[in-house]
């Protein structure tokens, strides 16, 4: 299934997926709660007796609830769809290709594929306690060539995913003969 979305070989098979972090949820998330109980609170702020003079109309006719509750809706659906979009993002190891999925936005997704054989240096960084309490980071893939390097950030197991794509390469050469100075 994995196999037809990214549209790769039948003879291509996937050997290991790295996933972002849960870690990188917080920001998105807390940005999200920290709205809402704002607007829960708005009420009560505009309701004090030195703005509802000024606001006093929008009270009586029930608009500054519909409002309010319209702000709600839409700050949890735009939390519910940065989640997704962060959730999309995934580094794809094949026994040919290393295969990058971005997921910028709800509707803009960029895929980049790089063989194998490209690549020259791979490195997972951790910076921070945070970044090593809860063993997230970047993996760096330098790349032979014009092709630009490939960074992942938030990712998970960083050490355990650049060895994987080091081992996956060396499969890669061994398979295909390759000489690599």
């Amino acid at each position: 299934m994995k196999q037809q979305i990214l549209e790769i070989d039948p003879s291509e098979e996937i050997e290991f997926e790295v996933f972002r972090h849960n870690i990188g949820l917080v920001p998105i998330i807390g940005t999200g709660v920290i709205v809402v109980f704002l607007l829960l609170f708005a009420p009560v702020f505009f309701r004090s007796e030195s703005v509802t003079s000024v606001v006093g109309d929008l009270f009586v006719s029930g608009w500054f609830d519909a409002i309010i509750f319209s702000l709600l809706i839409l700050v949890v659906i735009m939390t519910l769809v940065a989640v997704h979009i962060y959730r999309r993002n995934e580094l794809v190891i094949t026994n040919e290709n290393l295969i990058q999925i971005q997921q910028t936005s709800l509707f803009n997704k960029a895929v980049s594929q790089l063989s194998l054989e490209k690549v020259q240096d791979v490195t997972a960084i951790q910076k921070g306690v945070f970044a090593t309490m809860f063993n997230f980071g970047s993996i760096q893939v330098e790349t032979a060539g014009e092709k630009a390097n490939f960074s992942f950030t938030y990712a998970r197991n960083p050490a355990v995913a650049s060895k994987q794509i080091n081992e996956a390469h060396e499969r890669f050469i061994k398979k295909y003969g390759i000489d690599v100075v």
